[in-house]
């Protein structure tokens, strides 16, 4: 039964390998990385190895390599089956190596099974046999006896009578030798021959024995032929000839490589023998060539790498950089080679930081990887993710090559991100706050309201009591200001001109900024319309021109400028709430102050400002970047200490053109018999609109949250004219009660009131359904009057 050893660190991939080899009945031995096969093969070879390539330890690559140099499985066929493939080099590089096969994963299990059953019966189940202790002697024996025995023949003249004694030793040792051992007597012919030359050329001993040198040319290629004739003269003269590579021909013509050295004999003078030692090298040089182009080949992937990688000694000191270093640190080679890599990095700190983590274990060998910051030659500062590997290891401290990928933008991204949660916390937070005030702020202003109503005109109270009621409207302006930086208001969408709607605004703008700064507007042609609350777009062309007034103390120029723009994928990936698709953009600039960094990374956070306490609540600018927002547009800044400032607002471009408004016109208000269901859950908010309507002679029925606002249309379904519904209540929602009634009643009229919920989404139905929505906190007459004309106005 086949014996099967698969290779992969991802155990799905096992298991299912696993399961097809068992399943066509096959033994199988499984290891995740090349190290734990290498071992296992070892002890127990099999008949087949199927590898991955990208692995931890020892990788697909270097497996093959140390399996092909191993005399115990080197005739083993080994399969790469890999999902790692880019280029067709990959599959030659891998074959070169000694795989058998290159196959891409997935791969139909036929294909599986077909390679596996036809390396199988190509090349079988084959094991070295292992060596027997009385043949391991003579190997160990016969390499220390040759050494001696070169350095014998020197002293020939000298060691006659000890040779003599020990030529029974050398008798054996010349026929148990793995190299090759001949003679050549004074007058150049062959006198002796080892064994070993019919396993390594082919021939017999005694094809040799007596001949003359000069016949030799037929075992040797002509040019290794004459410099091995030219040896000969030279050892004649009695010079010693150390190992001197040659080309041999076999007898089935194969070439063998083999390095010969030749010590001749000297008697009085003259030369009486020669003893040669021919050892075949054929091996060791395939894998010398086999190194070599290896070697070649990673010189090319080195200087090929789009990443920078750099080798460093064990002093840290840079000893070889590729053409991408160029690219990522814009240093050219010479100016890097030969200096300590610390200037490289942000600072020492930070070179300090990723040394220890990268080089900080000392018994940590494989590829350590960290984010560092680092410098450009032009200062600019950069983040790299490096990676480094030692180059020694059995010792991590012998130096490393550290690839350097730059991931500059990917982290500017991050930056962003975190930025962009950070304000949506922020204004989440903003939201619940002025929800939650909206609430307090609609009982105290509706019952000071009323109070006035009640007062004379000449009441000394009504004048302290107006105070009371300004207060209360100036904190409803401030949490307008939160929702809208929370983008929890509600909006009126519809088809806008912005070139109309800043010519109009600017006549306010004008008294607004002051007669010491030039305003020059520059109108885009053809301007696209937008689909945006006027009132919102309105209030961030304001608030930006009153920054750009703050920010030019001296004066300046204001500038706003309207422009069509597209945006496609790049733009958007830094947005990520933008879409690919047509903008308008306009540009609000000032020639002020200017911003630095710190500034900008903070200018759209609520309550922060870099005016005096009593210049600014710091809510100007996160207003325009709520609205912004909410309106699925994008906002950017671009300042410099010094250089003024450009806040550019894109909003989605529509194919509708701009309508204009008819004003309805205004009735008084009047009160009426009609029945209310009224629901809201803040107690004193659900008693002051009960008494603004009973007071105006409607009945009411009031209930405390959802169910109970059911329950009590369930009682008087039919006498109730209008639903007054809180959107968000406990239990059921706004909504939910609308949709149940509606179910019922679907002519049922339905006014919903919001204190701006937590989730926009509970108010921006209101605005897509074209229901209608009072906001708080609001005046006892404008209740009066929205829900007259509600009940007023026809059903169909």
């Amino acid at each position: 039964m086949p014996h099967i050893l698969i290779v992969d660190d991802n155990d799905t991939n096992l298991y299912l390998l696993e399961s097809l080899l068992k399943g066509n009945g096959m033994t199988v031995t499984s290891a995740r990385n090349g190290e734990e096969a290498l071992n296992r093969a070892r002890l127990a070879p099999p008949d087949l190895i199927i590898t991955d390539i990208l692995m931890p330890v020892v990788d697909g690559y270097t497996l093959c390599r140390q399996w092909r140099a191993d005399d115990l499985l080197k005739a083993i066929p080994l399969v790469f089956y890999t999902a790692t493939y880019t280029k067709p080099e990959d599959e030659a590089f891998a074959m070169n190596l000694g795989a058998d096969r290159f196959l891409l994963k997935p791969q139909e299990p036929d294909v599986i099974m077909d390679v596996v059953r036809e390396l199988l019966q190509k090349h079988g189940a084959k094991q070295a046999p292992p060596l027997g202790e009385e043949m391991e002697f003579f190997r160990q024996y016969n390499d220390i006896l040759f050494r001696k025995l070169e350095k014998k023949m020197v002293d020939l003249e000298r060691a006659n009578r000890e040779l003599t004694i020990q030529e029974e030793k050398y008798r054996l040792s010349f026929e148990n030798a793995n190299d090759v051992i001949y003679t050549i007597d004074e007058n150049l012919h062959v006198s002796a021959v080892s064994p070993s030359v019919e396993r390594i050329l082919g021939y017999r001993p005694e094809e040799f024995i007596g001949r003359p040198v000069s016949d030799l040319g037929h075992i040797l290629s002509p040019d290794s032929f004459a410099q091995m004739t030219a040896e000969w003269r030279l050892a004649v003269r009695g010079q010693t000839i150390p190992a001197t590579m040659y080309r041999f021909i076999a007898r089935d013509g194969s070439v063998r490589h083999g390095e010969v050295s030749i010590s001749p004999v000297m008697r009085n003078g003259r030369m009486i023998s020669m003893l040669c030692v021919a050892r075949d090298i054929t091996d060791r040089k395939r894998s010398e060539d086999a190194l070599k182009v290896s070697e070649d080949m990673l010189k090319t992937v080195f200087k090929a790498v789009p990443n920078a990688v750099t080798v460093l000694d064990a002093d840290g000191i840079i000893r070889n950089v590729n053409a991408a270093a160029f690219d990522v640190f814009g240093y050219p080679r010479e100016e890097m080679v030969g200096r300590d890599a610390r200037f490289l990095f942000f600072s020492d700190e930070e070179y300090s930081r990723t040394g220890e983590a990268l080089y900080g274990n000392p018994g940590a060998t494989r590829t350590s990887v960290i984010e560092s910051r680092m410098r450009r030659k032009d200062g600019a500062e950069i983040w790299i993710l490096l990676s480094a590997t030692a180059l020694d290891a059995e010792k991590a401290s012998s130096g490393a090559v550290v690839a350097a990928l730059d991931v500059t933008a990917r982290k500017n991204l991050e930056i962003r991100l975190r930025q962009s949660q950070k304000m949506e916390a922020i204004g989440q937070l903003a939201g619940g706050v002025a929800h939650d005030f909206n609430n307090m702020l609609q009982a105290i202003l509706g019952y000071t309201d009323m109070v006035l109503f009640s007062l004379g005109p000449d009441d000394p109270n009504r004048a302290k009591l107006m105070e009371v009621y300004k207060a209360g409207r100036r904190a409803a302006t401030l949490t307008h200001q939160l929702l809208a930086f929370s983008r929890r208001q509600v909006l009126q969408l519809a088809p806008l001109d912005l070139n109309q709607v800043i010519e109009e605004l600017m006549k306010m703008v004008h008294r607004i900024i002051g007669e010491n700064i030039e305003q020059v507007i520059l109108p885009g042609h053809g301007l696209w319309t937008v689909s945006a609350d006027r009132g919102q777009i309105e209030q961030v062309l304001m608030n930006l021109c009153v920054n750009a007034r703050d920010a030019m103390p001296e004066g300046g120029r204001l500038s706003i400028e309207t422009d069509n723009i597209f945006c496609d994928e790049q733009d958007c990936a830094r947005h990520e709430w933008a879409k690919p698709g047509r903008y308008v953009e306009v540009s609000v600039t000032d020639t002020g102050c200017g911003m630095d960094k710190a500034t900008l990374d903070k200018i759209f956070e609520p309550f922060f400002t870099t005016k005096d306490p009593d210049k600014g609540t710091g809510l100007g600018l996160a207003t325009v970047y709520g609205i912004v927002r909410q309106h699925e547009g994008m906002i950017q800044v671009h300042s410099e200490p010094g250089q003024g400032s450009r806040f550019c607002v894109c909003l989605s471009a529509i194919e509708q053109a701009e309508t204009t408004a008819i004003p309805e016109a205004v009735e008084s208000v009047r009160g009426g018999q009609e029945t209310i269901l009224l629901a809201e859950d803040n107690e004193a908010i659900r008693l002051l609109a009960r008494n603004i309507l009973a007071t105006s002679g409607y009945r009411v029925l009031a209930a405390a949250d959802g169910e109970e606002a059911l329950r009590l249309f369930g009682q008087h379904g039919s006498k109730i004219d209008l639903l007054v519904l809180d959107v968000v209540m406990p239990k059921k929602s706004g909504r939910s009660v609308y949709d149940e009634i509606r179910a019922v009643r679907p002519d049922v009229r339905c006014l919903f009131v919001s204190g701006y919920s937590v989730n926009a989404l509970q108010t921006n139905f209101i605005a897509e359904g074209n229901l209608h929505l009072i906001q708080k906190p609001y005046k006892n007459l404008d209740l009066l009057r929205t829900v007259r004309e509600i009940l007023d106005k026809p059903l169909f």
